[in-house]
């Protein structure tokens, strides 16, 4: 029973929060809204800290409720009970942290949104939020997961403490669950980077702004909680920042009190000091080192520094090497400290004396960047990104002397000047006998081109060899010969020519043998053939329609060009016009019939007017439809003929019904106004030509004229 009710009491949350986000598409939020939220974040409070519930549900509010702050604009409306709502939530997710109901990663997701909600606003209480966020019973479910999911909660600390609006009591917070941290589980470098941050960012606040003394008092003791679990070499930073805290305000009569967090400190006119640290008046903030700069910058730097005294120049090494500059005030500084660290590192630790690490400096300017510079081991180190570089104190002496040291080799310098010149002169013989040989394989390569070249062309007139005859004007004493090695590929052209689908007598196809091949070389039937195909090309070219309009019907049919490219894989070429829609198709004929269109050629006048589409030669792309015509000779009734002929369908005539009764195509519209007849009868399937039963067409059928159509090929075939 509790659970049904913490589960209405979510479901009632998640409805409030939707109508809550919708309640900004206007101008206004209505003020029933906002106290049905309440009343849901309310009751929906016990499923927050219950184990038993549904935490991804709540979290899935959280969501809601963050997408209608971001996008429904409440930072747009001076009504203050929206805000408020809102962050009642954030609280109350917060609040629930410590029961570690909610993954890492959800802890981090709460904890980025309440840091981007400070960008908006800085006049509500976060000090709560904050508070069980960076709690240690909060911190405790990372700790232990382990360094990368606690990376994941100190990275949004380190990038709240260096927000505007943030320095105050925000920073102190976030600084002091580092601190516990450090203190109470593991280290992390992540932590100590957040506390270099919150102590850079206490040191510039206390330099630009006023505060209240408690706030001082807070931040010194504060200060003073870094130093123990902080190593020699970040120490620097902490001392530093009492010192500000210290000299910047008037808290320096409460030191008389040692109760107080600052009767925890010595100081004096020049030096703070706690336990047996100090840092003295020369440490400091110095400005970011300058970009690397040329080498007459370099000269400029040295002789800037010889005119006010300095005979050192400090430098660090970049990433390709070289050494570059500080600017004057750091090499000044720099110089300074180098002179006051002893020379036994530790007799004068025991004696009280400053370190090396003590004596180190932190030079930082406009940018966020900080460094640290560790005179002992001669580094530089970048405090947000950890990068080291070496840094060298070049004494002007010995440069001065290194120059001096290069006037004796004079000679030996134009020595190697000569042996330079000769290996250049060296260096562009080789570059013009490298372009000479570039140039010669450039004229191989031509050469090689234009050999591919006429070797293509020795093939593509090897691949017309089989058509010469069509240009020979004598008469040939046999029209037909037998080509046996295009058996097989004959038999692949009906099996590719049966279309998809078809089912019952068309299956038939399948069981049909090739046994014979026959070319046709007949010059005069060719010739009238070729006599209409120029005058149907001339024709459509002179009309500027080298492709018509209806090309893109008849592709159509993908059987339509099949034929062709069977033929050619089964060793058969065959050079066919485009230009005049030259195509190959089948005929299914009778064994008598087919001699007789291999001597003449189609004879028109055999065809009738009543035919289903006109008077004309029928051929189609459809093998089961060329065979069905195929009468069975008497003597053997299993075997048939069909013709491969080649056809010109020209500007093609797709036809919508039958045209039983007619003797020609119909004619066209001309651009010139004149009229011309359609070149060929096109029948495609699906159209219905019988009106009277609604008889649809099945397979793809072609009519033309007797000399548009040319025999090919004879085959004589066997069915199985």
């Amino acid at each position: 029973m509790a659970q049904k009710l913490l589960a209405s009491a979510d479901q009632a949350l998640l409805e409030a929060v939707t109508t809550f986000k919708l309640s900004f598409s206007g101008t206004a939020v209505d003020s029933d809204i906002l106290e049905h939220l309440d009343r849901a974040i309310a009751g929906s409070a016990a499923t927050l800290s219950n184990p038993g519930t549904l935490r991804g549900r709540a979290f899935e509010c959280l969501v809601m409720a963050y997408k209608a702050e971001r996008r429904g604009g409440l930072c747009e409306h001076s009504s203050e009970k929206p805000w408020r709502c809102f962050y009642k939530y954030i609280a109350l997710l917060t609040s629930s942290l410590a029961t570690c109901l909610f993954t890492a990663k959800q802890h981090v997701q709460i904890f980025s949104w309440l840091r981007t909600s400070l960008w908006w606003t800085t006049s509500w209480d976060f000090a709560s939020p904050i508070t069980h966020l960076t709690s240690t019973e909060s911190m405790r479910p990372f700790f232990a997961f382990g360094s990368s999911e606690l990376d994941l909660l100190v990275n949004p600390l380190v990038s709240l403490v260096c927000q505007p609006g943030s320095i105050n009591s925000y920073t102190l917070q976030a600084a002091q669950a580092a601190v516990q941290a450090l203190q109470s589980f593991m280290f992390s470098e992540s932590l100590h980077t957040l506390l270099e941050r919150c102590m850079f960012r206490l040191w510039r606040a206390f330099q630009s702004a006023v505060f209240e003394d408690q706030v001082r008092v807070d931040a010194l003791a504060l200060v003073g909680s870094f130093l123990r679990p902080l190593g020699n070499s970040r120490r620097d930073c902490v001392l530093l920042c009492a010192k500000e805290i210290l000299f910047s305000g008037p808290l320096l009569k409460l030191g008389a009190n040692k109760q107080t967090p600052v009767g925890m400190w010595e100081w004096d006119k020049t030096n703070v000091r706690m336990w047996d640290w100090k840092v003295g008046p020369n440490a400091w903030w110095g400005e970011v080192p300058p970009p690397p700069p040329t080498p007459k910058t370099a000269d400029r730097q040295l002789e800037r520094s010889e005119e006010h005294g300095s005979t050192t120049l400090w430098e660090f090494q970049c990433n390709n090497g070289s050494w570059v500059p500080y600017c004057e005030q750091a090499c000044k500084l720099l110089e300074q400290t180098w002179h006051q660290l002893p020379s036994d590192p530790s007799a004068a630790t025991s004696s009280g004396q400053p370190s090396a690490s003590a004596a180190s400096l932190f030079l930082s300017g406009d940018t966020e960047y900080t460094y640290s510079i560790d005179l002992q081991k001669m580094q530089q180190r970048n405090i947000t990104t950890g990068r080291v570089r070496s840094i060298r104190r070049n004494l002007l002496q010995q440069r001065c002397c290194q120059q001096l040291e290069a006037c004796p080799h004079k000679t030996e310098l134009e020595t190697l000047r000569s042996r330079l010149a000769d290996l250049q002169e060296q260096l562009l013989a080789k570059d013009r006998a490298v372009k000479s040989s570039k140039i010669e394989l450039i004229s191989l390569g031509q050469r090689l081109k234009r050999q591919q070249m006429e070797s293509d062309a020795l093939i593509w007139q090897l691949l017309r060899s089989r058509e010469v005859w069509k240009n020979e004007l004598q008469k040939l004493d046999e029209v037909k010969c037998s080509l046996p090695n295009l058996v097989a590929g004959m038999q692949a052209v009906l099996a590719g020519l049966l279309p998809t689908g078809h089912t019952g007598k068309c299956q038939e196809t399948l069981k049909v043998k090739v046994v014979e091949v026959y070319s046709v070389c007949n010059v005069d039937v060719w010739q009238k053939y070729k006599t209409q195909r120029d005058t149907i090309k001339r024709r459509l070219c002179n009309q500027s329609v080298i492709k018509s309009p209806e090309d893109s019907k008849l592709r159509a049919n993908p059987r339509l060009h099949s034929l062709g490219a069977l033929l050619l894989q089964g060793g058969s070429s065959h050079i066919l016009q485009e230009a005049c829609n030259e195509v190959l198709l089948l005929h299914g004929t009778s064994a008598e019939s087919a001699q007789a269109i291999a001597l003449q050629g189609f004879d028109g006048r055999l065809a009738r007017e009543s035919d289903l589409y006109g008077k004309g030669v029928y051929l189609t792309t459809d093998a089961c439809k060329a065979l069905s015509y195929s009468s069975k000779p008497p003597e053997c009734a299993t075997t048939g003929w069909f013709v491969v002929a080649r056809a010109l369908l020209g500007y093609p005539h797709f036809t919508e019904t039958h045209r039983q009764g007619q003797n020609r195509p119909p004619f066209r519209a001309l651009p010139n106004g004149q009229q011309e007849l359609y070149d060929s009868i096109v029948a495609a399937p699906g159209i219905i030509y019988s009106k009277a039963d609604f008889a649809r067409q099945v397979h793809w059928e072609y009519v033309v004229s007797d000399w548009q159509a040319y025999p090919e090929y004879l085959v004589k075939y066997q069915r199985l």
